[in-house]
């Protein structure tokens, strides 16, 4: 679990289309209780917020 967590802090952005990302949600999933299916879901569909979308362009395209 910690090499999960430590590989997405460092990354800018994190792809949630890529497989791998589903799969470590399920792993963390059977450890913590608390990260539900639809939390999962939620994670993995809710859309980027403009705000972020912003930070990226101005950090790759200024």
């Amino acid at each position: 679990m910690q090499a999960i967590i430590k590989d997405a802090q460092v990354r800018k952005w994190i792809d949630l289309t890529n497989p791998e990302v589903g799969t470590s949600l399920d792993y963390i999933m059977s450890k913590v209780a608390a990260v539900t299916p639809s939390l999962k879901t939620s994670i993995l569909t809710t859309p980027v917020a403009a705000a972020e979308n912003l930070a990226l362009c101005k950090l790759y395209f200024s």
